[in-house]
């Protein structure tokens, strides 16, 4: 158990080192690791796998946010996914996924990876960055991971808090 918890840990320091040198033209002021999503739309019998992401900024004043992902073999897959806030009963779009959106202060937005014409699973983790114009400003995201499974009539899913639910 103890070397299998090493392991991981290894795992998880190289992937955040590798994901901030790959995410360096953002110049990010704070981000978090997600170690695990899934993606399918699509699928066998109309079935589907979906990785949600609900994002807060809990701070005064907007904030710079982008999201990466990246697949099983390392490729950035981000634009499979795109971001969305609700409009009344609805979601409005609110851009692609892989680009930079701004998260007003006080508001949520919501990242869902997998879009209706990705015939592939996909599996992989990701990276949340944010950044102000307040240079001094450390923390401003708290957030939620929503993975959700769909078969015919019935689903299946989960959520869990991102850095434990503590703002980073």
């Amino acid at each position: 158990m103890k070397r299998l918890m090493s392991v991981v840990l290894s795992m998880v320091v190289v992937l955040m080192m590798c994901g901030g040198a790959m995410a360096e033209d953002f110049n990010a002021q704070g981000s978090y690791l997600i170690p695990h999503i899934k993606g399918l739309r699509n699928g066998k019998n109309g079935s589907y796998d979906v990785t949600r992401f609900y994002v807060s900024n809990i701070t005064e004043s907007a904030v710079q946010s982008k999201i990466i992902i990246y697949d099983q073999n390392g490729n950035d897959v981000s634009s499979y996914g795109d971001v969305y806030s609700p409009s009344g009963a609805n979601w409005q779009h609110i851009i692609a996924g892989g680009n930079t959106f701004e998260i007003p202060a006080h508001s949520t937005r919501m990242f869902e990876f997998a879009r209706d014409s990705v015939n592939e699973r996909t599996i992989g983790y990701g990276l949340v960055l944010w950044k102000s114009s307040d240079p001094q400003k450390r923390k401003a995201l708290v957030g939620s991971t929503e993975y959700y499974y769909m078969d015919g009539a019935r689903g299946f899913g989960g959520a869990i808090y991102m850095n434990n639910g503590n703002p980073f």
